[in-house]
Formats: C-alpha cells, sequence, structure tokens
C-alpha cells in the first residue's frame, strides 16, 4: 500500500532535496542576472560613454534678462542699468575684443546642447537628436536672438571676386551694408547679429535722430554664431536705428551653404568657376551679417560688382546694370525685394543665359 502511494505522487523522498537544491539555484542564476542587467550593466556605458549635456547643468550666465508679457522667450542677456561703471579698466587687458565687463551672476539657466553631425545634411544646426518638440522648444531658445528688435531693411553692397576671372586665382568676398532696425521691447546697450565666419568691422550705429553710439566691447557667441556689441547707451523702445558695417569672408570650396564656388569643365579639362549662395536653413549668415531667423522679416536692396563675363542674379529684377570704372569688373543693381525672411536671400553669378516666362503675372527668370 505504501509503495503505491509513493509512485501516485510521483515524488520519490530520495529526490526532493534534489529538486529544491535546482529551485535554489535558479533563483540564485536569476538574481545574478537581475543584478547585471539592472545594475552593473548601466554603471559601464555609462563609464564608457560620455552623457549628453543636463538641462539642469549650471553655466556662467550674465543678469537675468527683464520680462515682458508678450515675449515666448527671452531676449538676449541685456546690462543692468545699475552697471554703468563702463571705464577703460572694465575691459580687460584684451581692450575693444575682451569679453564682457559685466560680471557674471548666479543665474541658473539651460545649457544648449550642439548638434550631432547625423541630424541633418548641413553642419552644426543647433537642435539636439531626436528632436523632440518639448526638449526642443525648451533649448532653441537659447538660440533666439531678441524678440524686441525688429529688422526694417538692409542695403548691401558686395566687391567679389571669382577665381579664374580678372586673373584670380580665389573667390573671394568683401561687403558693406546699412542695417536699419526698429527697438519694439525694453531698452538694452547690446546689439547682437548672425556673423558666422565673417571678420566685420564695426563702422558706426546712428538712430534716426541723428545720435551715435560707439561700441564699448564686443565678442563671438560661438553657439549662436553671433556677433555681439555693447554699446555705450542703452537702445530707446521705440526708436528705429541705423547700423553700418564692412566684413569680408571666403567663399566656401566644399559643400553648399553659404556663399560657394560652382563650375563645369570645358571639353579641354578647364574649369569655368561661378558663384552662388544657399541660405537655407541658416546659411545667410555666412555671406553677410543678418538677423537670419526665419520670422525677422525685412527688405533687401543689393549690388554686386562682379566680373563683367557673368551675369548677376538674385531674388528682385535688375534695376541697372553696367561697366564700372574699373577695368573688367560691372555693376549690377537689384530693385529692393519684398519683407522676405533672410535664409531666402539669394544671388548667383554665373554666364549662362537668360530665359524668363511669366507665370500668373510674375516674370520667372
Amino acid at each position: 500500500a505504501d509503495s503505491s502511494s509513493e509512485k501516485k505522487r510521483g515524488s520519490p523522498p530520495e529526490n526532493r532535496p534534489l529538486r529544491v537544491y535546482n529551485a535554489l539555484s535558479f533563483i540564485f542564476l536569476l538574481s545574478v542576472l537581475s543584478l547585471i542587467t539592472f545594475i552593473v550593466l548601466p554603471h559601464l556605458v555609462s563609464t564608457l560613454v560620455k552623457p549628453e549635456s543636463s538641462l539642469e547643468d549650471d553655466v556662467p550666465s550674465g543678469p537675468l534678462p527683464p520680462s515682458h508679457p508678450d515675449s515666448p522667450y527671452n531676449p538676449i542677456d541685456p546690462i543692468d542699468p545699475g552697471l554703468d561703471s563702463y571705464d577703460d579698466e572694465s575691459k580687460g587687458e584684451g581692450g575693444f575684443d575682451a569679453p564682457p565687463p559685466y560680471k557674471i551672476g548666479d543665474v541658473k539657466r539651460l545649457r544648449p546642447r550642439l548638434a550631432h553631425p547625423e541630424d541633418s545634411d548641413v553642419d552644426d544646426l543647433p537642435f539636439s537628436r531626436g528632436m523632440n518638440p518639448g526638449r526642443e522648444k525648451r533649448q532653441t531658445v537659447l538660440y533666439r536672438l531678441s524678440p524686441f528688435l525688429h529688422p526694417l531693411h538692409y542695403d548691401v553692397n558686395l566687391d567679389v571676386t571669382v577665381r579664374g576671372h580678372n586673373g584670380a586665382r580665389l573667390s573671394s568676398l568683401a561687403g558693406h551694408s546699412s542695417i536699419r532696425f526698429r527697438i519694439d521691447g525694453p531698452a538694452s546697450n547690446l546689439l547682437e547679429v548672425h556673423a558666422e565666419k565673417l571678420s566685420i568691422v564695426f563702422i558706426s550705429l546712428t538712430s534716426s535722430r541723428g545720435d551715435g553710439m560707439n561700441p564699448i566691447s564686443t565678442h563671438y557667441n560661438e553657439v549662436k554664431r553671433t556677433r555681439v556689441w555693447l554699446v555705450e547707451r542703452p537702445m530707446e523702445e521705440g526708436e528705429v536705428y541705423e547700423m553700418r558695417l564692412n566684413w569680408t569672408t571666403a567663399v566656401v570650396t566644399k559643400g553648399f551653404l553659404g556663399s560657394y564656388e560652382t563650375w563645369y569643365t570645358l571639353r579641354n579639362g578647364s574649369r569655368v568657376y561661378q558663384l552662388a549662395t544657399q541660405g537655407e536653413p541658416m546659411g545667410t549668415r555666412k555671406w553677410m551679417p543678418a538677423f537670419d531667423e526665419p520670422a525677422m522679416k525685412a527688405k533687401l536692396s543689393l549690388t554686386i560688382n562682379h566680373p563683367s563675363g557673368l551675369n548677376a542674379r538674385s531674388n528682385a529684377p535688375v534695376k541697372v546694370s553696367k561697366e564700372s570704372a574699373v577695368k573688367g569688373i560691372r555693376t549690377t543693381v537689384f530693385s529692393p525685394t519684398t519683407r522676405i525672411s533672410p535664409y531666402l536671400y539669394a544671388w548667383s553669378l554665373t554666364d549662362y543665359p537668360e530665359l524668363s516666362k511669366e507665370v500668373n503675372g510674375v516674370k520667372v527668370t
């Protein structure tokens, strides 16, 4: 009777310790795997891979910007009106090009992350991987210009040298611009304009009343790709100002953003070089100083001095094109554009023939 009952249960007494041992071994192995998966492995990865910049990092920053009810984001750092001791000693040993003389405060701000190359086919876009809307909305604020400055008109004059024309061995660009803008918010004596890889000379800043203001210091913001000037007095709300700048820049020979070379090859193997621009999404700042944000629309009046063998084209119709006093140079003046975003500003110098067609009453060339 006893043997028959043990056969029914199927668990001989001598096998029970082995089954308990197997069960305990399985639980132990499961615990070890869990420890490796959730503790050891993440720690190992964190030591090998550099973590992304945190949104809560403390970074040096200027005084808090003034609040404004109509502003969806903070403007560039204005100077505290109480900090008025901008004398020669405050500039430091670097003089005009020294860092801003205002004191760094204990303000906690978001740290922008630099772009990842795989995010886009153009270089250095200031957006993070993933394009998460909530995260991007907080981070891209740090790349924005002041919402209280509204550009009105750019008057730009370019002297363009093209490789292979008039004996030039390299292509280059030199420019002069007069930029009119209006201040529609709290007074500030910081002036910021996009200018990537441009060598800029500040000429003047004048109000509509004729009052001139001189810069006290300047610095380049590597993250925002902007040139920033600290001027001697705050720019007043509601006032219109005119800023005059000279600049030079190299022409891109590898890539298609900003002002770049293009060419075609003749049957004898020689190249004929030409120039063109690409402003979208953020290329206009590479060939002219501009408030290079889509919402900051303004008119553009463009004049190009270029080799006589090339035809100049731009967003607007040609107003005047004539040979200049300099041999081999032609001056082409374009009519002003309508109010458009800076990334739409474009011009080209080619020897292509012109073809035009009227579409819905608009001449397309």
